[in-house]
């Protein structure tokens, strides 16, 4: 046997033995399954009520002119700079369809039959979804969905058997590679980064009272001392870089790696609303454990939990690791590519992987992350106001952001009211209002229903206002006074428009 034939077999064993299911890994494949179909579930339970009023044909971005200003502007190009299904027909009741078809996608993985197709269809659903609601869906945790989506297509064999059968490490593996990629650029970006609050061990000092949408315990964590908040600090900083890195180690410091960020997530869930981010990423964290180390965990709870039968393990056939190869050697290579952006050394790759990269960048497979690199500082908050009689103003209150200063931060996680979120971006560069910012106006004006509905309360319900204008308020807890909030005025954001 020729030195390239024994390589060639040998490599063939290896990666056969690495794509074969390992008995004790399969309650921990299970439960990533169930995670994952959770998560893409939760995310289009949550999307598919706001549609009509963000993308509806009089929403704040009405899905149908986008696609037609997409097809106009690039061509032939533009199936494939935006993909997805929404081609087929773009409006808004295709995109209440997809959300149903996510649901039912989902449930039906949680079966266990046809896992990888399945996997796939999830996340090319979600992706078209992504497309059809921007820039309403235009949030990490979107792109970390589909991200999953395309890799959990590795943790499970192809099967039609009644048993499910259990996982295949080379898939966990995937799944711990976008984990460790998410916490690790959004810490090493931070390191490397000049934001000065997160140099000067501050960046707590401001991100409980800042953050998108605040819960009940962000003015608890807001109150601590600042020696308190800048050890936190330091340790997230410490934790997103280190903590990474053993996910890669023996099995002991892989279980450390995945704890520390368990416990980081639960942190942040705890004192904020981040949508479906905090359970996504300890979902991933799940494909760190073992099932030994799961039911160690659980306790007596385990011997309560149905042992499930698994199909007899077999290894691939030749086919199948090629087939592995040829679609995780160009993914892999997208990681590292995305690995050497987070540190600035983009411009060191060879011109191929640039150009692999920007070929492959519409499918959203492989996503940079950098969550809170830059800290605000400053909470500006836009309200909406209308009058009657062109003197006295009154505010449309959002569900979840901060409005009437009374009232109390809501717990709304995993959901995500998208206005909420996207009015506190608009907020960060009030000098240039977004699009979507004077279609509201308007819409407000003529009264849309559609619209409304995103809203808790409007001002006049039983007839349209004379005028609409928005303003910006500086937000801080307010600790010395009756309220819940302290407000100042800081300005006009739009000014008003009149009825004719």
């Amino acid at each position: 046997m020729s030195d390239s034939t024994s390589l060639a077999h040998r490599l063939y064993r290896r990666l056969a033995a690495a794509s074969s299911p390992a008995p004790p890994l399969r309650l921990t494949g299970a439960a990533v399954a169930t995670g994952l179909c959770a998560c893409f579930a939760i995310a289009a339970l949550s999307l598919w009520p706001q549609l009509d009023g963000l993308i509806g044909p009089t929403g704040l971005s009405p899905v149908h002119e986008r696609f037609a200003l997409y097809a106009t502007r690039l061509g032939e190009d533009a199936a494939w700079r935006l993909p997805g299904l929404m081609w087929l027909s773009p409006d808004v009741g295709t995109a209440k369809w997809l959300c149903a078809a996510t649901i039912l996608v989902a449930a039906l993985a949680l079966l266990g039959r046809l896992r990888p197709p399945l996997f796939l269809l999830l996340a090319v659903l979600y992706l078209s979804l992504f497309s059809a609601g921007l820039p309403f869906t235009g949030f990490q945790w979107d792109l970390l969905l589909i991200e999953c989506g395309f890799a959990a297509v590795f943790l499970h064999p192809l099967t039609l058997r009644q048993a499910p059968a259990g996982p295949r490490p080379l898939g966990l593996l995937a799944l711990r590679v976008v984990l460790a990629k998410l916490v690790f650029s959004s810490g090493i970006k931070k390191w490397l980064g000049d934001d000065g609050t997160w140099r000067e061990l501050t960046a707590l000092d401001f991100h409980f009272f800042t953050q998108p949408l605040p819960n009940p315990l962000s003015s608890l964590f807001d109150a601590l001392p600042h020696p308190v908040l800048a050890a936190g600090t330091a340790l997230t900083l410490g934790l997103q870089v280190f903590a990474p890195l053993l996910l890669f180690g023996p099995r002991r410091a892989r279980l450390c790696g995945a704890w520390l960020i368990v416990v980081h997530q639960v942190g942040i869930a705890a004192t904020g609303n981040f949508a479906f981010f905090n359970l996504l990423t300890l979902v991933l964290c799940l494909a760190c454990l073992d099932d030994a180390h799961l039911r160690a965990c659980l306790g007596t709870v385990s011997l309560h939990i149905r042992q499930a039968r698994y199909a007899p393990h077999r290894a691939l056939p030749a086919w199948r690791v090629v087939a592995f190869g040829l679609l995780l050697g160009p993914w892999l290579l997208l990681q590292g590519v995305a690995l050497a952006a987070a540190v600035g050394l983009d411009d060191k790759l060879p011109s191929p992987l640039h150009a692999l990269d920007e070929a492959a960048s519409p499918l959203r497979l492989v996503n940079g992350y950098g969550l809170f690199v830059r800290m605000t500082t400053r909470r500006l908050e836009i309200v909406y106001q209308a009058t009657l009689d062109g003197e006295t103003w009154a505010p449309y209150e959002l569900p979840h952001k901060p409005g009437d200063p009374d009232r109390w931060p809501t717990v709304v996680a995993p959901h995500q009211p998208r206005l909420d979120w996207q009015l506190w971006f608009a907020a960060l560069n009030p000098q240039r209002p977004a699009p979507y910012c004077r279609t509201l106006q308007q819409r407000l004006l003529d009264q849309d229903d559609a619209v409304l509905s995103l809203f808790e309360t409007s001002p006049f319900d039983d007839q349209p206002p004379r005028g609409v204008r928005a303003v910006l308020y500086d937000y801080t807890f307010d600790y010395a006074g009756p309220h819940v909030w302290a407000r100042e005025p800081a300005g006009t954001f739009l000014p008003p428009v009149w009825r004719r």
